[in-house]
């Protein structure tokens, strides 16, 4: 589209700011819907058919007609239905003139927030926290529920990213405000440096935060001591770093500055009417006012009455924008009348947190007051969710039939014309995700509390979860490779809902803590999730002995088996005994595919070959020919445990073959994480056929493919490739090997790498070095309740051996336990000293 600003009417339409102005006044606009109006307006006076819209606002995307109807009905309640002429069964035609004008100059990004809205009466405030933000250290943003600080914080996040030319400099926003425990945090900063492995220590999750030099942790109030005990261990790793914190509390962190977000200023009465109505509170209320209801006109006559509304809620940004979604309703007469009457009640006296925001509240309950009952019960409701909600999820918690859709898309749609609710499309979404700003979210659940209906929505929430998690899993089960994005998407979309759900079924609903939690570990194996939800499926492990079904406990031992093979654990033989044992007792009541995954986790636990795993393969082989419509998946990971049994009997070209059976699976899937996976355990067979050379060339291809870079396999190739290189004698190359190795163990809590460095040391002739890496290495997967596979305590003992021979057993083991005392980091000191 062409880079020129347009007058039509009282709007102007700024292209390149991509801002739309009535009377100088920013008015919100969605990005389809200035996109659309822009092509219109370039076309003033003629026919636009709906092709044309669709080819010049949806380029390249399929899309249906009546996604131009919703943004032509979103224009109209903007500029008023005359300016856009509807041509039925053609298109729309804009029918005013309009006037071509020079293009002004890139708006200030000080005065633009997200989404092309002005950050009214914020300048200073800006350019304050923009000069603070430009030395390294952290900055807490100070201020009551609703002055704005989300806002401002946003706006600060936007000008960074504007004077940035890469992609990957751009800042780290992490919304704490999902998070009810200080034990989350370290997780969801992984989540977001999309980082796979449990996070364990902040320190190692420093560097990951790379060329990202601002991290913005919004929302943090109610986790003040955890948030500065990682911003401080953050700002040790990495002292360039630059940290912004938003929060209603000081944040006690030696050294951090502040700075105090104060309600918007309110023009007084000898300011300019002109300049009034553009800037500080009375400028906020007056475009979202017009915004509410386009035939609304304010000039000096309104001004005295605006200044009253505005001085009736403090300035507080949150409540002016309440009070404006109520001026259609009520006339801007209205709601001050209104606003008056409810502090009156106010000063009669309220407790709790009514007394420390008492101009939000007052906001909050007369907004509340002006809804229907029925909205107002579905506000309350709105209070169990935790980082938003699609409508889908809505109506199971609710328990809403599919009749009454369109009633409660109605209702969704006041509160978010009231601005009670946020509605958020994101650009590779069809369907929009709702949530409630987290000052809503509180009274909502205040209210639901009060209403006595609390336990019911918990109630309905959890069950809403879980279905949607086995619902998940199932189309997991069933589906190709292609579908693993669409699921995923889904699945983690609610996994802070899925994580409050399960709080409150642990207590309240075992069943569904266990359902939940089973389902959730089998849809995050590949994610950034996985080592979150591997301990929801442990603490699960509480609520056994306990009222639950036989079908609901039998699945989480199941689960609770592959997670621990997962790690490693010597426990998982035990737990996938159990397993089987009680999904066998289900007989008609189970599903048969569920015994299937129990046997194989009974296979891969099993430490040799035993008669008790050659009967389980016999049984996973007669499950598959009983069964030949069972999906390519199932038979994929029995390819993967006949590959690990070939292995515990030393049949290595036998193993070979059955995990190249399951790559080519995979491969047929078009499943890419499990093909890596699959690919990983083919290059250990080539590996410990010692054909070192193939080995290390297959590494190398595979660490450069993106996706083995993006997850956890590239830890596990990563330490075949230094086992490789050391095999061959390339000590120099297995050296330079052994930061990116390192790096990913870190990012994957994946220690594997670190079984090779005693390895390495002792080929470059550093026993002492050598004893101590093996005593770092044994006590990582100690302290993981672990074990190594089999082939790597081979390679330590055979170390042990020599290095006892070499430095005598007294030194040998007393390295050995000073090692165990050693860090990653000081490892990779005595690495640098080989150099």
């Amino acid at each position: 589209m062409r880079s020129t600003n347009w007058r039509f009417a009282r709007f102007e339409l700024l292209t390149r700011e991509r801002l739309l102005r009535a009377d100088g006044v920013v008015l919100p606009l969605g990005s389809r819907a200035f996109d659309l109006l822009t092509v219109l307006v370039e076309r003033a006076g003629r026919l636009v058919t709906k092709a044309e819209l669709l080819d010049q606002v949806w380029p390249g995307l399929v899309v249906e007609e009546n996604n131009i109807a919703a943004q032509i009905t979103a224009l109209r309640r903007v500029l008023g239905a005359e300016l856009i002429e509807t041509v039925p069964g053609h298109g729309y035609r804009f029918t005013v003139a309009a006037t071509g004008m020079d293009a002004s100059p890139l708006a200030n990004p000080a005065l633009v927030a997200l989404g092309g809205c002005q950050l009214f009466g914020r300048e200073d405030d800006l350019a304050r926290l923009l000069r603070a933000m430009q030395q390294a250290g952290c900055v807490t943003l100070l201020g009551p529920a609703g002055v704005g600080k989300t806002a401002l914080a946003q706006a600060l996040r936007d000008a960074h990213d504007l004077s940035l030319d890469s992609r990957a400099a751009r800042a780290l926003w992490l919304d704490l405000g999902a998070l009810s425990e200080p034990g989350q945090l370290l997780p969801a900063l992984a989540r977001a440096l999309e980082l796979h492995g449990p996070a364990s220590d902040a320190a190692l999750l420093a560097p990951a935060l790379g060329a990202r030099r601002l991290l913005i942790m919004d929302n943090a109030e109610h986790l003040l001591p955890a948030t500065a005990e990682l911003a401080a261990l953050l700002l040790a790793a990495e002292p360039s770093l630059r940290l912004l914190v938003t929060s209603q509390a000081p944040l006690p962190l030696a050294g951090g500055r502040e700075q105090r977000l104060e309600p918007l200023e309110i023009a007084g009465a000898d300011t300019a009417a002109e300049q009034a109505l553009r800037s500080g509170a009375i400028g906020l209320l007056a475009a979202r006012a017009c915004a509410a209801d386009y035939r609304l006109r304010l000039g000096a006559e309104q001004l005295p009455l605006l200044r009253a509304l505005c001085s009736q809620l403090d300035g507080l940004p949150l409540a002016l924008e309440m009070a404006a979604a109520r001026v259609p309703l009520l006339g801007l007469q209205g709601v001050h009348d209104a606003l008056a009457e409810r502090f009156a009640l106010l000063k009669r006296g309220h407790r709790g947190s009514l007394a420390r925001h008492p101009t939000l509240q007052a906001a909050l309950h007369w907004s509340h007051g002006l809804l229907a009952p029925a909205e107002q019960r579905l506000f309350r409701q709105l209070g169990v969710f935790s980082g938003g909600f699609s409508l889908e999820l809505l109506m199971a918690a609710t328990d809403t039939a599919e009749s009454a859709r369109w009633s409660l898309v109605d209702g969704l749609a006041a509160l978010v014309d009231r601005s009670l609710v946020v509605a958020e499309l994101a650009a590779t979404e069809s369907a929009p995700r709702y949530r409630l700003l987290e000052t809503m979210r509180l009274y909502a659940l205040t209210l639901l509390d009060e209403a006595g209906e609390a336990e019911a929505a918990r109630r309905g929430h959890a069950r809403a979860l879980c279905q949607l998690m086995q619902r998940l899993r199932q189309q997991q089960d069933q589906a190709d490779g292609a579908a693993n994005p669409r699921i995923n998407a889904l699945c983690f979309a609610e996994l802070d809902n899925a994580r409050s759900a399960l709080r409150w079924a642990m207590q309240h609903e075992p069943d569904s803590a266990l359902a939940l939690a089973t389902c959730v570990g089998m849809l995050t194996t590949y994610s950034a999730w996985r080592g979150e939800a591997y301990g929801w499926v442990a603490d699960c492990e509480a609520l056994l002995g306990g009222r639950l079904s036989a079908a609901t406990e039998a699945h989480w031992w199941r689960e609770f088996a592959r997670q621990l093979v997962m790690r490693g654990s010597p426990r998982a033989s035990e737990a996938a005994m159990r397993a089987c044992a009680q999904l066998r007792a289900l007989g008609a009541l189970g599903d048969e595919r569920d015994l299937l995954r129990a046997l194989v986790s009974l296979v891969r636990a099993a430490p040799s070959a035993s008669p008790e795993v050659d009967r389980a393969l016999a049984e996973i082989a007669a499950l598959l020919g009983r069964h030949p419509e069972w999906s390519a998946r199932l038979r994929l990971v029995a390819a993967a445990a006949r590959g690990s049994y070939h292995l515990k009997c030393g049949q290595l070209e036998a193993a070979l073959s059955d995990h190249r059976e399951e790559l080519a699976l995979a491969q047929a899937l078009a499943w890419q994480d499990a093909a890596d996976v699959a690919e990983s355990n083919v290059l250990a067979l080539i590996f410990l056929l010692e054909r070192h050379a193939e080995a290390a060339a297959l590494a190398r291809a595979m660490l450069a493919r993106p996706s083995v870079q993006a997850g956890a396999s590239s830890a596990y190739v990563q330490c075949y490739l230094l086992a490789a290189l050391i095999a061959q004698g390339q000590c120099e190359a297995a050296l330079q090997a052994c930061g990116p190795a390192l790096q990913l163990a870190r990012r994957f809590d994946v220690p594997y790498a670190l079984t090779q460095l005693p390895l390495l040391a002792w080929a470059l002739q550093r026993p002492q070095a050598a004893a101590q890496l093996l005593g770092l290495a044994r006590q990582h997967f100690e302290q993981r309740q672990a074990r190594p596979y089999g082939w790597i305590e081979q390679q330590w003992a055979a170390l042990q051996a020599q290095l006892q021979g070499a430095l005598g057993p007294g030194l040998a083991q007393a390295l050995m336990q000073q090692g165990s005392q050693l860090s990653d980091t000081d490892a990779e000191r005595l690495l640098a000293a080989f150099s």
